[in-house]
């Protein structure tokens, strides 16, 4: 796991924002339930390979306040938020907010490559996204092979440029 001295910055609001040692989480964002089996799949491999993974189908249970420990993993946790994307994803609420957060803490973060699309479906990116990579998922395990590229072959989980592809120039297909 990315180790390092305790790092923050402010956001706009006078917030304080963890950008240190226990900012190690890949936050996985995915339409609940229709891409729970992807979400469990792909959290299930990266935390195989050591990797710290939050999402909501693996670490919520009855009872837990939902809404208030994602917001919490996603603006405190999360070094990079991997979007599953559907077009039924990206029509949801829930994920639209976790877009809207992720490309705040993309700026407070100075991490342009902070959200990182993971085409499951042909789909039309939303304007928070329409400039960002997208690594294909048309075949999990070939997209799972790049991700891993991606997130191995980069020092302290910055993305490298020219991997995936771009979602927002054309339609995705």
């Amino acid at each position: 796991m990315r180790k390092g001295p305790w790092k923050g910055v402010r956001n706009g609001h006078g917030n304080f924002v963890s950008n240190g040692p226990n900012r190690e989480a890949l936050f996985i964002s995915h339409a609940n339930p229709e891409s729970n089996p992807f979400a469990r799949w792909l959290g299930a491999k990266l935390a195989a390979m050591g990797y710290e993974v939050w999402a909501d189908v693996m670490r919520l249970h009855g009872g837990s306040d939902w809404a208030r420990e994602l917001e919490e993993a996603l603006r405190n946790r999360a070094i990079k938020m991997l979007l599953a994307c559907t077009p039924v994803a990206l029509d949801k609420q829930g994920v639209r907010n976790e877009i809207e957060i992720g490309a705040q803490l993309a700026t407070e973060l100075k991490d342009r490559e902070f959200i990182i699309p993971l085409r499951l479906e042909p789909y039309q990116a939303p304007f928070r996204i329409a400039q960002a990579q997208y690594i294909d998922f048309s075949s999990w395990a070939a997209g799972f092979a790049e991700l891993v590229d991606l997130l191995v072959g980069s020092s302290g989980f910055s993305v490298g440029r020219g991997r995936g592809r771009r979602s927002g120039s054309r339609s995705p297909s």
